[in-house]
């Protein structure tokens, strides 16, 4: 089978996993998808318990992101996974497409790849942060939020507390000694 970088535009390849548009997260090969980065797509059909831990780095590592628990994140590998035979093809060399493209097909396909596509968009996430600690009830805290919050007329990041809920605005690094 010819490899992405082998290919000519419109021609069908098959991933390694290698290509410089994949994050290897704990050794299974990761590429996001989408027009805004809404979903990921992992090669070969991953179980459940690898679908979470892929976009759990996934976010922790290229985005900065910690997944919040939510029902969102217990419904994630039963609605918002999908095990899937793929062909990819080059694009057409134009310079405002993708440069590739993938389309779902059957197992008995030939050159079919075995894919699992991940829907993260919905997942409610927040900036991971240094340590401080609630100014409110004094536990330690570690989560940013970009929110609307107390004494700004716009969008800030503000530390919010697990613990109370109190947001303030992060600490600030002072000056070294």
């Amino acid at each position: 089978m010819t490899a992405f970088t082998d290919a000519r535009p419109g021609q069908i390849f098959s991933f390694t996993g290698s290509e410089d548009s994949f994050e290897q997260l704990y050794g299974i090969p990761v590429t996001p998808i989408g027009m805004e980065c809404e979903g990921l797509l992992a090669l070969g059909h991953l179980a459940d318990r690898h679908v979470l831990a892929v976009t759990h780095a996934y976010h922790r590592r290229v985005w900065g992101h910690r997944i919040l628990p939510s029902r969102e994140l217990d419904d994630l590998v039963h609605f918002g996974t999908q095990h899937a035979w793929i062909l990819t093809t080059r694009d057409s060399g134009d310079p405002y497409e993708w440069a590739w493209e993938y389309e779902e097909t059957s197992a008995d396909t030939e050159h079919a790849q075995p894919a699992t596509l991940i829907n993260i968009e919905w997942l409610a996430h927040e900036d991971a942060a240094v340590q401080s600690e609630c100014p409110a009830c004094a536990k330690p805290s570690r989560s940013t939020n970009g929110a609307h919050g107390p004494g700004r007329t716009g969008w800030g990041r503000y530390h919010r507390c697990r613990g109370c809920g109190h947001q303030c605005p992060p600490r600030q690094p002072g000056p070294s000694t």
